[in-house]
């Protein structure tokens, strides 16, 4: 089989032929289209692009099923539309970190959102103050409990309507702490909302209430059990009396200690 060389020349007129009874073309989207076709012209067959603001941000080549090709192209479109959203665009860094230090930092959970395909799984506010209340979370429920404490709620009030994450098989757990710093009468509550024995048709919300802290004296809780690998954490927090280097950094877990202030 011969095919002819593709001499085609790329122009708006190759877009004068529109088969939709909608005849309307915006010059951006006409822009974009050249610019997938220009791209498209010069990769292999079965080769798909996605185009948006004047630039290519996704193409799949290479593969035998148009399916796949589409997959791919997709998954590097989900990457640089992560790479703009604000919650990445505001993440700050000391000045002293490196432009490529900052890139390599940004690539670890727009990676795995792409990975996991839910992007309310990894972007979210993990901590907020709303007056005295300083609340820390693992997940998009920190909001509901600020708007929560914002409106007279209460901290087990807002969590009511929250369930495990939607990540099955694992059925991650929530976890959740809020501090009331308030001098003497400073207290903090811990939670975790998750599926018993990983059945999703098992939910359990556990709240836990600490109302006489003691300076140097707090409670840890985190995601899952250290004993099983994605078992969801199992028992009461547990105790911490100092909080070491190594635990700080341990990404697993999610520490409240009140010191001497």
């Amino acid at each position: 089989m011969n095919s002819q060389h593709n001499d085609i020349k790329l122009t708006p007129s190759v877009l004068s032929h529109i088969a939709t009874q909608n005849k309307e073309i915006p010059p951006d989207a006409k822009r974009d289209l050249l610019i997938a076709l220009i791209a498209l012209k010069y990769t292999q067959s079965n080769s798909v692009c996605y185009a948006k603001h004047g630039q290519t941000i996704g193409i799949g080549v290479g593969q035998q099923s148009r399916i796949h090709c589409t997959r791919l192209a997709g998954d590097k479109a989900d990457i640089w539309r992560l790479r703009s959203h604000p919650s990445i665009l505001s993440l700050r860094f000391l000045p002293k970190v490196k432009r490529y230090e900052r890139d390599n930092a940004i690539d670890l959970p727009i990676d795995e959102t792409a990975e996991m395909c839910h992007e309310n799984l990894i972007i979210y506010n993990a901590s907020r103050q709303v007056g005295n209340a300083h609340i820390v979370t693992n997940g998009r429920q920190t909001d509901t409990v600020a708007e929560y404490l914002e409106n007279g709620g209460s901290f087990e009030e807002a969590l009511r309507g929250w369930s495990y994450e939607d990540d099955p098989p694992i059925c991650t757990p929530r976890i959740s702490g809020v501090i009331f710093s308030d001098g003497a009468g400073s207290f903090y509550k811990l939670s975790i909302i998750k599926a018993l024995s990983q059945n999703p048709h098992l939910l359990s919300r556990q709240f836990f209430d600490y109302t006489t802290p003691l300076p140097g004296y707090g409670h840890c809780i985190h995601t899952y059990s250290l004993a099983k690998t994605c078992c969801s954490f199992d028992g009461e927090p547990f105790n911490l009396t100092e909080v070491t280097e190594s635990l700080l950094y341990h990404k697993r877990f999610s520490p409240v200690n009140f010191g001497e202030k």
